[in-house]
């Protein structure tokens, strides 16, 4: 099977049957670049026909409980199936950090040598990256809680200064923008996808109808801009028509879900991540009017703010009457030189 090693939309096969699992991956040939198989989440998997049924590249996954998985068996049979995943041709094999070393290399077949945090953002998250390389990773990956979207960017430095292919993620709904701004990464090998609706494996994922119909995924790359829009993933029809009219007017750029638990949060985001201004759902648009030092007339007329323009080191609220206005504002500011 051909690898990419940057961009992969790779959607996750769960199960929780052998049929299903095979109906998933039949399902996503010719759509998904890469599929990760949760052992742990198939009942009586088949590592043979799985493999066999693949339609990409596939990492092979047996997660233990302890990183989050549902094994709980004994970890020599673990680590030997893993083995076993490697000989039958499995391109990938996702092996814990902490398991690394037992494992050992698994030629041909590749390493992602993995670390995830359900309560929050390491302190040092770049100690445990460099813990991960050194472990012997072709790629390196980590995944955090977070519980504000502006703790998202001490990982968005972790992929900007990584070494070789990586996988950064932010988990929960306050993560989900970090599984498409990974996507401008030169050093981005996949994005996780769910098959579909309430088929995650991790808090925050997006499915991959979503991931190409909403936020134009595929289009993503080293140019694209990105546009906090300051609801949640569950404002998907907001999003949808954000995106639709970015498109239209002709921007590279994607309008990504912050999931901020208020305006204030959403501001610090916005200005934490380097994000190319930001849209304003109707509940926080006076919330966020009364925190913006700067507005344009129509904002300060309004005393509402729905579009924030970047300017220079800050922010400047702005108000128009409908989303096509919103989405001018943006499209005027981000066309100026810099």
């Amino acid at each position: 099977m051909a690898m990419r090693l940057q961009r992969n939309l790779c959607v996750t096969i769960a199960g929780p049957t052998m049929a299903e699992a095979l109906a998933t991956l039949a399902a996503a040939a010719g759509r998904a670049d890469m599929v990760e198989l949760r052992l742990d989440l198939i009942q009586g998997y088949d590592l043979e026909r799985l493999l066999a049924a693949r339609p990409c590249a596939a990492i092979a996954t047996l997660r233990p409980r302890r990183q989050g998985g549902a094994y709980v068996g004994d970890e020599a049979t673990r680590l030997e199936a893993l083995g076993r995943a490697a000989r039958l041709g499995a391109e990938w094999v996702d092996v814990e950090l902490d398991a690394a070393v037992s494992l050992g290399r698994l030629d041909p077949a590749r390493r992602i040598v993995s670390h995830h945090d359900f309560v929050a953002v390491p302190p040092q998250p770049d100690l445990l990256m460099a813990a991960l390389w050194r472990a012997g990773a072709d790629a390196a990956k980590l995944a955090a809680m977070v519980h504000a979207p502006a703790e998202l960017a001490p990982l968005a430095r972790l992929l900007a200064e990584a070494p070789g292919p990586s996988i950064v993620l932010g988990m929960g709904p306050a993560g989900v923008a970090s599984r498409l701004l990974c996507l401008r990464s030169d050093a981005c090998l996949l994005t996780y996808l769910a098959a579909g609706p309430g088929r995650g494996t991790a808090p925050g994922q997006l499915a991959l109808d979503d991931a190409e119909e909403v936020y134009r995924a595929r289009a993503i790359g080293p140019a694209t801009r990105f546009v906090g829009y300051l609801g949640g993933a569950e404002e998907r029809e907001a999003l949808r028509a954000a995106n639709a009219e970015l498109a239209r007017v002709g921007l590279d750029a994607v309008c990504v879900p912050l999931g901020a638990a208020d305006a204030q949060q959403g501001l610090e985001a916005l200005v934490r991540l380097a994000l190319d201004g930001g849209l304003v759902p109707p509940a926080l648009e006076a919330a966020v009017a009364g925190l913006v030092p700067e507005r344009t007339p129509e904002a300060t007329w309004s005393q509402e703010v729905n579009a924030l323009l970047p300017r220079e080191e800050h922010l400047v609220g702005a108000w128009a009457p409908d989303l096509a206005g919103q989405v001018r504002l943006l499209a005027a500011e981000l066309r100026q030189p810099r």
